[in-house]
Formats: structure tokens, C-alpha cells, sequence
């Protein structure tokens, strides 16, 4: 049943200011923002941009965490309110192993439990988050951005126990934060004011709402939502603005058909506006609030004016965007599984190349047909229990090859049971025991000595029940089990600790050590609180009149020293995993026997991790193109770092195993002088921002502009090789101080390899010494005039004004540094108003009117074909259409500028009627001299990434011949 139809919410925008003085609010829903999210995190692992797996221990000791992979974020709006950004956030754990152990205090632990997670599992950390507005100085744009490492509230559901939530929750979000933001931050909007017509975004503020009734328990629409973006526009950037309150009405339509929603999104233009509102001026706004690939898709029929100007669509993928089904799969080893490249319009992408990689061990990436179709065969050695593995599709869209991305978790499912240790007694309630591996369709169930009680298979087989004997005279018994698959021989343990009753415990740290394959020593003992509190009960003995007596039930050995012990693995590795049982007991004349455990999971040679490289025979850093840049935050200096591994030998075959891309994801460049991480520019963005006051900042990839060394060949980096891999990184410094940084990353061991340890004594650092950016005067600029155009008189040799009542200057701006040495200008902000105006005289009868428009071409690395026609100010065209006049000329007259250049064009006019703000009658889109009459802000990068902050404007008024002439001004 709808509670939000079209109708009702036409009926009540009819009286509500819906853009609270801003010019235009945009609202989405969440349907198509989490397959945006999807798409960004597939993308992301091509990219070096992902999140690595996590591992760790929660507690002390209470839960084991082991490669767990994140998964896409999903955005919904539980805790969403009008009056704030906030949304939750569920993050999916699509892999990897939890074990939790519990114990009571002073007592051995009495159970570990296991899982290994997967797509369908149902394991997900919660987030509550903040959606962030960014701007970006130098590129115009600003980014609707979630930063995961900027959470908060973690809830984790790997866990019953809502405390062990929280805190599995909290060692999560700890591991994001600790992540580099490029790798943990997603776009929803990307505003762009880099267009200057009147519907042109220039600042916007977020918003979040629920959707009407969507916070009810049970809900239909549980979760449901938009994110609202409040924009000032070009062409009415007005200060008077509000935010909206608990009563602002939800700006989605639920009218839905065959149960699909008609509408996903909605655009409000404000009614002062309306002049401006066409399909031309819309489209510009349209294309301004999304990430490419997306775009908003006005349904037919879904413009109103109800008061301001409401527009209802949807927000969609387009057809140039390129997705890959399914974007992320489970599948199990052995198997194949068929992937199609499908445009936003849903269509079959045709000539596309298809490739795999493996992100976690880069020699096991399977095979991949040119059909699309994966199969998960022809793996060189023994694979781990999950290989990260990515479909990528390459194709070529308007001549440049494009690339999409989906995530494969191919699945080596060892034998594991569920529970590996319990606890009970004789005559005690049985246990019931289930065992996950891959084809679990043959397993044969058995106890060990002493074989004290029964486990029998249910009809599933994979699942057990152990039932403890009826009576018993030991105190404590390790009763252990084996499962067996028969067909792979793989083989899984469980232990079950049989207590008789009135039998006196006491704990043993570590409680348990799983997975143990080397046969390193493994320190155990019982915690002096513990032995405090034993010696008090049996009548505060001294500890010299007790004995400890250690012992081990299964492989392995143990040398005791009083409370201490060290348990050493068996050089002889058993075929079959198993689990060792370490008894300390401790005796005395007034104790009796008091007992207490801990035990060891020794992991077959058969359930090993997969051969991976072992040693780094060299990790150099270079700079390839020089290593000095203009220090301002824009220039890179490109650090070209080298890691090649020692082969492998595996069966007398040498293997050259490289870095895997998760290793490769987490180098990054340290200062020297103080050991500190170097942090990521946004990879969205160019460089240091100008109101930014880091230092020295590192990028991922390359920007727009030159380097400092003009023969830089810009060379890209070599081709991997025989275990060796190369990484470019770039350098952004905005201090001419001499840094000095060196390289590290995490290996597969957890181990932080650096190129201070592991580089040559040359390479194992770089130097860096930027230079100040050029100090800059007028006689830096030429600022040089050319007649384009005149119509109505005769040109004098001596005057080009006087006698011509219609011309067209051009004005071209052009830098050379030093006066001599020419730098293009790459970029191009306008502040305020973008056309600036003068008539001859303040007379209401005066007609002979200048004004300015403008066309910039920028030159940089990859410098767009240059604008078609000259550009003005919305406010200019408005004024024009007020007064019956016929629109400003955008007529270039077959003189493009070059790049690097601004034009800023002066057209002079004999029949424009005056005009003063007084004519406005408080419409403050009507105020033309109060926006137009200024001189024009430019904000300009050079290609070398310099900063020019210029103002372009006519000569003051009370000179003769004023408007005809601009004048050049350094800010």
C-alpha cells in the first residue's frame, strides 16, 4: 500500500518551499546506490585500492579471526534523520575462519567453536557512518563520500554474545581506520562545478532521510531511504538558505508497478529558477551530481510545477557503463562458472577480452576462457582454503581500452568440525559435532583411546553425535575423535574434555593454539592469579610443598618447570590433523589431585598453506624521471620501486613466486627521519589540496600535470617478471626541505618488510628536493588584444573604438615564466560571477554596453579537444532576456584559442537597454549589476602544476573609454 504516492506528495509541495532557498535539491534512493558501492569495490581490486584480509585476536584470546575478506558495503537508513548525514552501513564478510573459546574464570576453556564464512553465511559487521561532503580547489569537484575507517558503533554478528559483538565490531573498525582512505573511501555523488551554466552546481550540503514508515519494526521498506544533496547553482547562489527539519516531506514517490519502484530519484529546481529550467540547462545538471556511469533518467511524464519545478526518475547505470554478472561468486575448486559483460542498458558487450588473476598467491589465478567462462583447474601446486580471484573484462569503448572487474572466491574446503573442543562428564548430555569440507558425502566418524563413550553419524553424515559413557572413574579424560573423508583422505580432530564429578580445575594459558604447523616450541602456563588462589584453598601452602606434573595426550612433548611448560610438535608430522591435550595436575599433601588443560590443533602437511615466496632478494627504489618537482602539492615526482623475490623450490622444480597483489596493495613510502607513514592523496583527486597543510603526500596514480624534468620520457613501468614486480608510486611535496623516504609493505607471514632492510645500499631510500613554485609578476603574463570582429563604422588607424559601435575583442592570457620559458594553464576556476558588464554611462536611456564572455583550453597530459564556443555567465543571459534583447554571442568567428590559453572575449554593443537592480522587485535572481558588475576571479594551474589567483575586469568607470579596455590584476 503506498504512503507516499506522486499524487499526495504534488498536493503538499504545492505550499512547501522544497529547495529552502538553495537552488536545487536532489534526492536518491538507496536501489541503485549499493549496485554503485558493488561496482566501486569489485573495481577497486584492478586497482590496488582494495581492503586486505583481516586476521587477529579479539579478547585476550576469546576469538581468532584468520583472513577475513571484507565485503561490498551496503547502504540503509535506520538511524537516518533529516536533520543530520547519517546512514548505517553493512559490510558482508564474504570469507575467511572464526573460532570462539569459552571459558569460565579460574576454569580450562570448555568449548572452541569454528566457522569458515562465506557469500551465503550471513556474517556482516554494521557501521553507523557519516556521508561527507569533500571539495576539491583544483579539479572543481566535490565528492558525496563514506569513509569506513570513519565509523562508528561496530556490531559484528560472528558472535552470540553481545559483548563479543561490540568488540569483534571494534577490532574491525580499527583494522579499516589503520587502512590508507583511498582504499576504504566510496563515491555516491560527484558534484561537479566545473560548468558554468546557470543550473551548474557551484556548493551543496548531505542529508540523509528514512523513507515514510521505513523505521516501523517489521516494515516493509525497512532500511529504506534517500540521500538528499542541497545545491547552490550558477545561476542562483544565494546566501539566505536553510536546512530541512523533521516535517520536510520524503522526495521519492513509492508508486510502484509489478512491485518495481517507478522512481529511484528526484530533482527539485527552485521557482526563481524557472527561466532556466530546459532540457539543455537540466541535462547540465543531470551530468553534474553523479560518478560517471551513472546518470539521472527523468521518466516520461515526470515534470511538474507544483511550486518549484520537481522532476521524478530514475538514477541508473548508463550504457557506457560496464558491469560484470555475477560481480561476486563463491565457487568451489574444480568447477567453472560462465561471466558476461553487460552494458547499463542491459545489452551483451561484444569484443571483450577476459582474463584472471589470483589477488593473494598470483600463480594460482586458474584458467579463463575467451568465452567468459572460469574455471577453477590447472593450479600449479596445492592451494590455500580460499583464493581471492578476479574476472576482469577488457574492451575498447570511444578508443580507449576500458576494463570492469568481478570477485571469484574459489573455495579449497579442508575437512573442519564444529565443535573441535567440548566439555562434559560421564552420563552427561551428548554433543552434537558437524563436519564442512567439500564433499562431505563419505566421512567416516571415530573415536580414539580410550574410546570412552559412542560417536555415531546421522543420515547427513556430515553431521555427529558424540554421547559421553554413563559413568567414569578417571578425573579428567581427553577423549579425542578423527574424521575422515575417504574419498580425499583429508581429515579432521575434536577433542571432548570429560570432567568426572567434584574434579577440581583450574586454567592453563594459552587456553588453545590452533592451526599449528611448524615445530617452533609453544609456551604454556598456569596464571599466577590462578596459583594464588589454588595454594590459598588448600590451606595457604607454600608453593615449594606442590608438584606440578605436566603431561600430553597425542603427539607431541612437553618438559614442565613448575607452573611453565613447553610444548614441542612432532618432527614427524601424522597424515591426519589432530589435537594434543596438555594435563598439568597439581599435587600435594594437602591438594589432592587438581587438574587443568589446554590443547593444541596440530594441522596435517596435507591442510598446509600454499607455497608462497619465502625470501625478497632485492627492493630498490628510483626516481626515473628526476627527483625534484615544484613544491606545490600538485607536481609528482614518480618513485619507482623494484621487489623481486628468491625462487622457490617445490619438487626439485624452481618456482618464482612474485609478491601477490594483496602485498602489493599495502606498500607504501615512509619518511626517514621520523619512521611515519606517508598518507594517499584521494585517488579522485590531483594532488594536495591548496587549503591543505600537509607536507608531503604520496599518489597511486598519475595526475594531469608535467613533470619537473621536462626530457621525462614518462615511460610506464617495465613488465613483472620471474618473481619480480614493479610498483610506480608518486611523490607530492609542498616544502622545499629535503625528505628522504623508504618503502615497506606487509608480507603474507604479517611481517613488515622494508626497503631499508632488504634494498641495495644505493636504492634502499630516495631523496626528494622540490623547489618553490616561481614567484610570478605581471611581466610573467602577456595579456594581448586582437579585433575578431566589428560591424556599424569605419575603423581609424589611431582608435578601434571611437567609430565602431559593435566589436569583438579577444583578450588572450598566456604565462611565461621568467618572461620567457611558456607554461600552459591546465585548469580554470571562475570564483563568483563568470561575464562582467559596463555601460558607457549610469544614464536610464544609455544603450552602448560592454560585456564579457570567455573559452579556455587547457593544456595538460591529457588535454580535452578544446570548447567550440564562448561561454557567459547565466545572470548575463538573463539580463539579456529581461530586457528584449537577443542572446549573448557565443560565435567564436573561426578563432580558437590555443591551449593553455584564456580568451576572455569583450563585445561591445550600441543597442542593450539599461538597466539597475531597483527593476528586480526583490527577485534576487533578477539582482544582474549586483552579480555582474565586479571583475571576473580566475584561479588557474599552470601545467606544471603552479597556482595563478588573477582578476580580469574593465577599467573603472570614471575614465573615458573604460569599457573598451580590460585591465589585468594579480591577486
Amino acid at each position: 500500500m503506498s504512503t507516499n504516492s506522486l499524487q499526495e506528495l504534488l498536493k503538499r509541495l504545492e505550499t512547501y518551499p522544497i529547495t529552502l532557498g538553495w537552488g536545487a535539491v536532489f534526492a536518491f534512493s538507496r536501489q541503485r546506490v549499493n549496485r554503485m558501492l558493488e561496482q566501486q569495490f569489485t573495481a577497486a581490486f584492478t586497482a590496488d585500492r582494495f581492503i586486505a584480509p583481516c586476521s587477529g585476536v579479539v579478547g585476550p584470546g576469546l576469538a581468532t579471526l584468520t583472513s577475513i575478506v571484507f565485503g561490498a558495503p551496503v547502504l540503509s537508513f535506520e538511524i537516518a534523520s533529516v536533520d543530520k548525514a547519517a546512514a548505517k552501513l553493512t559490510i558482508p564478510l564474504l570469507a575467511g575462519t572464526y573460532q570462539e573459546e569459552e571459558t569460565s574464570e579460574g576454569r580450562p576453556l570448555s568449548r572452541v567453536s569454528g566457522r569458515s564464512l562465506r557469500l551465503d553465511s550471513g556474517a556482516t559487521l554494521t557501521l553507523d557512518i557519516d556521508l561527507h561532503g569533500v571539495g576539491s580547489d583544483s579539479d572543481h569537484t566535490g565528492r558525496i563520500t563514506i569513509d569506513l575507517g570513519d565509523a562508528s558503533n561496530p556490531r559484528c554478528n560472528l558472535s552470540d554474545d553481545p559483548s563479543m559483538q561490540e568488540a569483534i565490531g571494534r577490532f574491525l573498525l580499527d583494522y579499516l581506520h589503520e587502512q590508507p582512505k583511498h582504499q576504504t573511501t566510496y563515491v555516491l555523488g560527484l558534484v561537479d562545478a566545473g560548468n558554468y551554466a546557470p543550473l551548474n552546481p557551484v556548493r551543496f550540503a548531505i542529508r540523509t532521510q528514512a523513507a515514510p514508515g521505513a523505521k516501523m519494526p517489521g516494515a516493509r521498506n525497512a532500511g529504506d531511504g534517500a540521500v538528499l544533496v542541497f545545491m547552490k547553482l550558477q545561476g542562483y547562489d544565494d546566501d539566505e538558505t536553510d536546512l530541512p527539519d523533521a516535517d520536510y516531506p520524503y522526495l521519492i514517490p513509492d508508486d510502484s508497478s509489478g512491485g518495481v519502484p517507478l522512481y529511484t530519484a528526484s530533482l527539485f529546481v527552485s521557482r526563481w529558477l524557472s527561466h532556466f529550467v530546459n532540457d539543455t540547462n537540466l541535462d547540465v545538471l543531470k551530468n553534474s551530481m553523479l560518478p560517471a556511469g551513472y546518470a539521472f533518467v527523468e521518466s516520461t511524464g515526470g515534470r511538474y510545477t507544483p511550486n518549484d519545478t520537481a522532476i521524478f526518475g530514475d538514477l541508473a547505470a548508463t550504457r557506457t557503463n560496464i558491469l560484470i554478472e555475477p560481480a561476486i561468486a563463491d565457487l568451489e575448486s574444480m568447477n567453472a562458472l560462465d561471466f558476461k559483460a553487460l552494458r547499463g542498458d542491459g545489452s551483451v558487450v561484444s569484443g571483450v577480452k577476459w582474463a584472471s588473476g589470483c589477488l593473494n598467491n598470483p600463480v594460482l589465478k586458474g584458467e579463463m576462457s575467451q568465452e567468459g567462462r572460469f574455471s577453477a583447474t590447472n593450479y600449479p601446486f596445492r592451494a590455500p582454503p580460499v583464493l581471492m580471484t578476479t574476472v576482469t573484462a577488457t574492451y575498447t569503448e570511444n578508443g580507449q581500452d576500458t576494463q570492469a572487474t568481478a570477485l571469484v572466491l574459489v573455495r579449497v574446503f579442508p575437512l573442519a568440525v564444529d565443535s573441535l573442543v567440548s566439555s562434559s562428564g560421564p552420563g552427561g548430555s551428548a554433543i552434537a559435532l558437524t563436519a564442512r569440507g567439500q564433499n562431505t558425502l563419505d566421512l567416516e566418524w571415530a573415536l580414539l583411546d580410550p574410546k570412552l563413550g559412542s560417536v555415531e553419524a546421522d543420515d547427513q553424515v556430515s553431521k555427529a553425535t558424540y554421547t559421553p559413557p554413563p559413568t567414569g572413574g578417571a578425573p579428567l579424560v581427553a577423549q579425542r575423535m578423527q574424521i575422515l573423508n575417504v574419498a580425499s583422505q583429508d581429515s579432521a580432530a575434536a577433542v571432548v574434555m570429560l570432567e568426572s564429578a567434584g574434579t577440581e580445575m583450574f586454567a592453563v594459558e594459552p587456553p588453545f593454539v590452533g592451526n599449528v604447523l611448524s615445530e617452533s616450541e609453544i609456551a604454556f602456563e598456569v596464571p599466577e592469579q590462578a596459583v594464588r588462589e589454588l595454594l590459598r584453598n588448600a590451606g595457604d601452602q607454600a608453593e615449594d610443598d606442590v608438584f606440578w606434573r605436566w603431561s600430553v595426550v597425542g603427539e607431541g612433548t612437553v618438559v614442565g618447570d613448575g607452573r611453565t611448560a613447553r610444548f614441542s610438535p612432532p618432527r614427524q608430522r601424522a597424515s591426519h590433523s589432530s589435537m594434543s591435550v596438555l594435563v598439568c595436575e597439581l599435587i600435594g599433601p594437602e591438594v589432592g589431585h587438581v587438574h587443568g588443560y589446554a590443547v593444541v590443533q596440530l594441522t596435517s602437511m596435507s591442510a598446509a598453506e600454499a607455497p608462497n615466496w619465502e625470501a625478497i632478494d632485492a627492493f630498490d627504489l628510483t626516481t626515473p624521471d628526476g627527483e625534484q618537482a615544484f613544491a606545490n602539492g600538485m607536481q609528482q615526482i614518480r618513485v619507482r620501486i623494484k621487489i623481486e623475490t628468491k625462487p622457490v623450490t617445490i619438487d626439485g622444480v624452481d618456482h618464482y613466486i612474485p609478491i601477490s597483489p594483496v602485498e602489493e596493495a599495502s606498500i607504501r613510502l615512509v619518511r626517514h627521519s621520523d619512521n611515519t607513514d606517508v598518507p594517499f592523496v584521494d585517488p579522485t583527486q590531483d594532488g594536495i589540496e591548496h587549503d591543505d597543510t600537509r607536507q608531503w603526500m604520496a599518489s597511486i596514480r598519475r595526475n594531469r600535470f608535467n613533470f619537473f624534468n621536462p626530457a621525462a620520457r614518462e615511460e610506464p613501468a617495465p613488465a613483472n617478471y620471474d618473481g619480480v614486480t614493479y610498483i610506480d608510486l608518486y611523490v607530492h611535496m609542498k616544502t622545499d626541505e629535503t625528505q628522504e623516504f623508504y618503502a615497506v609493505f606487509e608480507s603474507h607471514k604479517g611481517e613488515t618488510i622494508s626497503s631499508r632492510v632488504h634494498g641495495d645500499d644505493v636504492f634502499d631510500t630516495v631523496s626528494i628536493k622540490c623547489v618553490p613554485p616561481p614567484a610570478v609578476g605581471l611581466e610573467d603574463y602577456t595579456f594581448e588584444r586582437d579585433r575578431i570582429w566589428y560591424e556599424g563604422g569605419q575603423p581609424d588607424e589611431n582608435d578601434d573604438f571611437s567609430y565602431i559601435p559593435r566589436s569583438l575583442d579577444f583578450w588572450t592570457l598566456a604565462y611565461r615564466r621568467s618572461g620567457f620559458d611558456p607554461a600552459g594553464f591546465a585548469t580554470l576556476r571562475i570564483e563568483r560571477n563568470s561575464s562582467s558588464i559596463q555601460w558607457e554611462s549610469e544614464l536610464l536611456d544609455e544603450t552602448y554596453f560592454s560585456y564579457l564572455s570567455w573559452i579556455f583550453s587547457p593544456k595538460h597530459r591529457q588535454s580535452p579537444p578544446a570548447p567550440k564556443e564562448l561561454s557567459h555567465d547565466p545572470y548575463l543571459a538573463a539580463l539579456f532576456h529581461e530586457v528584449g534583447h537577443a542572446p549573448p554571442s557565443t560565435d567564436l568567428h573561426q578563432t580558437p584559442p590555443q591551449p593553455g590559453e584564456l580568451v576572455v572575449a569583450l563585445r561591445r554593443l550600441d543597442d542593450m537597454t539599461y538597466w539597475y537592480d531597483g527593476q528586480a522587485h526583490d527577485n534576487k535572481a533578477k539582482l544582474f549589476r549586483r552579480r555582474l558588475d565586479p571583475p571576473v576571479l580566475y584561479k588557474m594551474l599552470d601545467e606544471n602544476g603552479n597556482r595563478h589567483d588573477l582578476q580580469i575586469g574593465f577599467q573603472n568607470p570614471s575614465m573615458d573609454g573604460s569599457r573598451n579596455t580590460l585591465l589585468l590584476i594579480l591577486q
